[in-house]
Parts: structure tokens; C-alpha cells; sequence
């Protein structure tokens, strides 16, 4: 399921594929951050942080979490890089360092990570002890470009799902998602497995409503509503 549920979201995608530019990349995974890590739910979003007080790194994204009231822990690292000629593993590579220094300095036993390149990214675990960078699903080694999911692919659901197992809303392992897909997608065509929803058609979802589109003659965003039989607009 696509990760395009808002409008918003929708043309931040749309910046980011139409101009292979850092910051819009960046833009549109803080926009979806933002999203999944309210402030109401005691979640901070922080662009640009250090890993560590003292530190000179900057991390381009960081979610904090409140706990106890007071104490603001990191709950997940994010790097981001374009997808032009940009590497994985550079980001990969930059995502253990920041949580190297931030593990070193801290009392907690791991962190979540995310790498993205450009608007496809990656969910990991980075474990104090044994120094892994623990994919969340995908293949075990770094570097797979394979293993990156497009934010507007069917797929992407491996990603929401590792933003849930993070907030400790499932218990569900990604992976155990991603052998679920793997044997739906056996028993259908290879089209239907590869196919990308793309922004500005409607499709049907369990929310009981489509997925945002844009009306084109109006200008402005519309979805249906399944139970009440008409569209909603924005």
C-alpha cells in the first residue's frame, strides 16, 4: 500500500521524483515522519540533529520519543541521499556511524534506523552489542538497491509496518510481511507484484476509502468514500 495518503504527501513525492534534488528527497521524508510521529503521541522530529550533544555530525532526520515526561531519547536515525549518483551504502555507511556515536553515549541497547535513496528507503535495527546493521526486511546484506521500497508501492506497507513494529504498535516482524507478499505474489502475474500506484488515481483500500487523487479541472484533491458513496475534497 502506498504511503501517499495525503495530499501533502502527494506533492512532496511529486517534487522529489520530478528534480533529483537532496533537499526535496528530504522534504518528503520529513513530511512523512512528521506524519507517523505526532506530537500529540509524544514524538519529536528534529532535521538536521546531532547524534550525540557534543557531536559535529548532523543526521538528516531524527525522531525522539518523550519518556517519563522529561527525558527525550532517540528512538530512530534517518539519512537521506538523492538517488542520482548517490550510493546506498554511503548512506548506510554514514546511518551506522551516527548510531555508533549515539549508542556509545547512551544507556539504550539499540536504535532504529532508515536510509532512503531518493524516494525508495530501507528500515534496520542497529544493535549496541553486537555493531549490525539489522535490516528489518530485504536481503540480509547492505548495499541491496533491491531491498529499497518505493513510498508509492505496493510494497511500501514493509515500511509502514517497521514504523508500527517501531512504535511498538505490532508485534509483527517485517520480514514476516514481506514472505507474506512474496507468496500472494507467486500466485499472481509478475505485473500485478511490480505494479506502482501512481499519484492521481483513485484505488480502493481497507479504510473503506481511495487514496487521495487530484481532479485536474477543479484543482483540488479528492478521495471516495466507499460507505457514503461520494467523494471528499481537500
Amino acid at each position: 500500500m502506498s504511503l501517499l495518503t495525503t495530499p501533502i504527501l502527494i506533492e512532496a513525492y511529486r517534487n522529489a521524483v520530478s528534480h533529483d534534488i537532496e533537499w526535496k528527497v528530504d522534504a518528503f521524508w520529513q513530511s512523512y515522519m512528521i506524519q507517523q510521529f505526532p506530537a500529540a503521541e509524544h514524538y519529536a522530529v528534529w532535521c538536521q540533529s546531532a547524534p550525540t550533544p557534543d557531536s559535529r555530525k548532523r543526521v538528516d532526520i531524527a525522531v525522539k520519543r518523550l519518556r517519563a515526561g522529561t527525558i527525550l531519547s532517540t528512538l530512530l536515525l534517518c539519512e537521506v541521499k538523492r538517488s542520482g549518483s548517490s550510493k546506498v551504502k554511503d548512506a548506510e555507511k554514514q546511518v551506522v556511524e551516527y548510531a555508533q556515536e549515539y549508542l556509545e553515549d547512551s544507556e539504550e541497547r539499540f536504535v532504529y534506523c532508515m536510509t532512503a535513496w531518493g524516494i525508495k528507503a530501507r528500515c534496520w535495527i542497529y544493535y549496541k552489542d553486537t555493531q549490525v546493521l539489522t535490516p528489518m526486511f530485504g536481503e540480509k546484506d547492505m548495499g541491496s538497491k533491491a531491498s529499497y521500497v518505493d513510498a508509492n508501492e505496493r510494497r511500501a506497507e514493509l515500511i509502514s509496518a517497521s514504523i508500527a513494529y517501531m512504535k511498538e504498535e505490532t508485534t509483527t516482524w517485517p520480514g514476516e510481511l514481506e514472505s507474506h507478499q512474496s507468496t500472494q505474489s507467486g500466485e499472481g502475474t509478475a505485473a500485478d507484484s511490480s505494479t506502482s500506484t501512481q499519484p492521481g488515481y483513485a484505488q480502493a483500500s481497507d479504510s473503506g476509502y481511495s487514496e487521495w487523487e487530484l481532479d485536474t479541472e477543479q484543482q483540488r484533491y479528492r478521495r471516495y468514500n466507499f460507505s457514503a458513496q461520494e467523494w471528499e475534497w481537500y
